[in-house]
């Protein structure tokens, strides 16, 4: 057909190209959680495109000039997207089928953290062979074992290996023969526990060992990415029930970062917001734009708007009505970690908490369901007295002295208050208040069955 020769017919088509190659990658990340790299095939067609017209135009040696210099940039594009796609690969953290993102099997990763001339953090970052993140100073031998739940403030975001709660604690406890997990991630949350233990993701762990007791690192936050604000995997209330619903996807996510409250409708996106949404797919653009972005003016960023890191309230849920999803997922984990594994859920909660703008708008009534569930629970204006005055600083626009926070910048909690938390967890566990209790196996039947 003369049509298939015709230059307007190519170029038409790879200008559809683009927006079908954009939608696929979403669809194909969601349902297989694979990266198709959208921009370096679109580079990869032009390029190809501009070729064929230099050779084409062999008789006009400027054309040819012209179509073969300009074949670079798209040429450039596709490099630059393969080149960079295959650099973030080496992070910890990959897309996972069920929890939606988790770490990598025997992954490492040195990571910098500066602001201007300032290093915020100079860290390595170590993951073992189940994708945990290496808990350094823990005994191995399985006869006795400490579990640890929850996101960054778990992971130990900002910090080195050593630094973690989990390795504080293991280094406390010493030559005790108690093995500790560090199930915690980035963005992760009580929902992201629920579908590990629904899942069965580390069974092979917990069927190791003889005694457990487990430990949930609570931040207020945790109830928004319940909504799907941080991705992961998704939860819907039904009939009572926490029922699992695949992953939160990028335009969900997306959605609710621009919404005032989950219980409004959520206006369409902006011609600007779509365009932008669809940028967010090259690498090049998320490494140098935003990288610049952020470098140039840290503090134009949502999250730094009150003058130091928290992130912002985006949902404004109403504290007695809007908690229903959260309290249930944690129920749900508690029970399923007393049935399949005999193992109590005890829960640290970060109150004051100054990592989320909200503060401690949810304080009190998580106190109230924890004790009305007779959940198990410290808070750290008990475990650390004087925390609170960490937050009192920030409220009188002291940024700069943190007691217990990496940072401004970084307001995860530093070295000093994950030593203080594992010290106070070793008292109660050497005084008998925190014990472990023998593992039991549990049939599916069974759980079913307390269903």
């Amino acid at each position: 057909m003369k049509i298939l020769k015709h230059q307007i017919f190519w170029a038409l088509l790879g200008i559809a190209l683009v927006p079908i190659l954009l939608k696929l990658s979403g669809v194909v990340q969601r349902i297989f959680g694979i990266e198709i790299v959208p921009f370096a095939w679109i580079g990869l067609y032009w390029f190809v495109f501009c070729v064929v017209l230099s050779i084409q135009a062999a008789k006009d040696s400027i054309k040819k000039l012209v179509y073969a210099y300009v074949s670079v940039l798209p040429l450039c594009l596709g490099i630059g997207e393969v080149f960079l796609y295959t650099q973030s690969q080496k992070d910890v953290v990959a897309p996972d089928e069920i929890l939606g993102f988790a770490h990598k099997p025997n992954a490492s990763i040195h990571r910098i953290f500066r602001v201007d001339d300032e290093i915020v953090y100079d860290i390595q970052l170590n993951t073992d062979e189940n994708g945990l993140r290496v808990t350094t100073d823990t005994n191995k031998n399985y006869q006795k074992c400490i579990h640890f739940y929850g996101g960054s403030f778990t992971a130990g975001n900002g910090l080195n290996d050593s630094q973690t709660l989990p390795s504080s604690l293991a280094r406390v406890l010493d030559s005790r023969d108690i093995s500790i997990m560090n199930y915690g991630i980035s963005a992760a949350g009580v929902h992201t526990m629920l579908a590990r233990l629904e899942f069965d993701r580390d069974s092979s762990i917990w069927n190791q060992c003889r005694e457990n007791v487990s430990f949930y690192i609570a931040i207020p936050h945790h109830i928004y990415r319940t909504f799907g604000v941080a991705g992961g995997p998704k939860y819907k209330l039904e009939n009572g029930k926490a029922v699992y619903k695949g992953k939160i996807s990028l335009e969900e996510k997306r959605k609710l970062e621009r919404q005032n409250s989950v219980l409004e409708h959520t206006p369409l996106f902006t011609i600007t917001e779509r365009l932008s949404n669809q940028f967010q797919k090259s690498y090049i653009y998320k490494i140098f734009f935003n990288e610049y972005a952020r470098s140039a003016s840290l503090l134009a960023i949502p999250q730094y708007h009150n003058g130091y890191f928290s992130n912002p309230d985006l949902l404004h849920l109403n504290a007695t009505t809007d908690l229903d999803l959260y309290f249930t997922i944690l129920t749900r984990s508690y029970e399923l970690l007393a049935q399949k594994y005999n193992s109590e859920l005890i829960v640290i909660l970060w109150d004051n908490d100054m990592h989320a703008e909200f503060l401690d708008k949810y304080d009190e009534a998580i106190k109230t369901f924890l004790r009305d569930k007779h959940i198990r629970f410290y808070t750290l204006s008990e475990i650390i007295p004087d925390y609170p005055k960490d937050l009192e600083r920030v409220k009188a626009g002291d940024f700069e002295h943190f007691a217990y926070r990496i940072s401004r910048w970084d307001t995860h909690p530093n070295a000093l208050a994950n030593e203080l938390i594992a010290k106070f967890l070793a008292d109660k566990i050497d005084s008998g208040e925190i014990t472990t209790r023998p593992t039991h196996a549990t049939s599916a039947q069974e759980v079913r069955d307390v269903e």
